[in-house]
């Protein structure tokens, strides 16, 4: 930013008229702009790794409730920040993100929660599976206070097992057998990813590929170029060998006895 604000610089030149960027010159070039930007580096890092734990392919629903509590503890010295934390939550807020959280084994027993938020989504599972799956209403909701319970009085031993699963895992292997009721509620919920990010990469890929100068690809051949594309940039995350080899290359016998290993 320094060399951009150089007043001989061709950036500078452009900016009219030239007391705006005498100002700009000025501004960077003292401590207190230096300041502020590192306090602002240092507001905004924490939110920018979360919200791309929340763009990740398989982040689960319950992410959401969970880093917004995070967020808030983090300002925990900046009460302005921990109510527009609050506020931004009740705004995105749906029963299914209080649902898919406390769904959660580890946060149905050790999980943060806002004010009454945790007697308030017992609420809502009444409320959700009255409307949505009213034979299983009022037993899903009684095998939703025992499950809290079993979680917050497991044994250490069990605790180190249970509280790595997530709430998907849980109740597909668990939570099934031991409350069908609250299963045949939470199935669906459990599921839920926590933000359209994979949908929407996807959706680019298919504008990449078939694009303007490609428009007369057939649906089918679409899909599977697609499908090759994005399968091809997964391995390169995984496989860095190159196993297409230049034309009349040859390989020594060591790269040799490595690519046979």
């Amino acid at each position: 930013m320094i060399q951009l604000v150089d007043e001989e610089g061709d950036l500078m030149k452009e900016i009219q008229p030239k007391t705006t960027s005498a100002a700009v010159c000025n501004l960077v070039k003292t401590n207190s702009f230096w300041d502020n930007v590192l306090k602002l580096v240092k507001d905004i890092e924490y939110p920018s790794k979360i919200i791309g734990k929340f763009e990740a392919d398989d982040a689960p629903l319950s992410l959401v409730y969970k880093y917004f509590g995070d967020l808030y503890n983090h300002y925990e010295n900046d009460p302005t920040i921990q109510e527009k934390v609050k506020k931004r939550l009740e705004f995105l807020f749906s029963p299914c993100i209080g649902l898919a959280y406390i769904l959660t084994p580890i946060y149905a027993a050790e999980g943060f929660y806002f004010d009454e938020d945790k007697t308030d989504f017992i609420g809502i599972l009444s409320e959700y599976a009255q409307k949505n799956h009213p034979t299983f209403a009022e037993t899903a909701e009684n095998e939703l206070i025992s499950f809290i319970a079993e979680m917050t009085l497991l044994p250490q031993k069990r605790k180190e097992v249970i509280f790595k699963m997530t709430a998907k895992k849980y109740w597909n292997i668990i939570g099934r057998d031991k409350y069908p009721a609250l299963f045949q509620v939470s199935n669906s919920i459990v599921q839920m990813i926590s933000s359209s990010a994979i949908a929407e990469r996807t959706w680019s890929t298919f504008k990449f590929i078939h694009s303007r100068l490609r428009n007369r690809l057939t649906n089918e051949r679409v899909k599977k170029l697609v499908f090759m594309y994005t399968n091809s940039v997964l391995i390169d995350t995984l496989d860095k060998n190159d196993y297409i080899l230049e034309d009349g290359a040859v390989l020594d016998e060591m790269d040799y006895e490595e690519l046979n290993e």
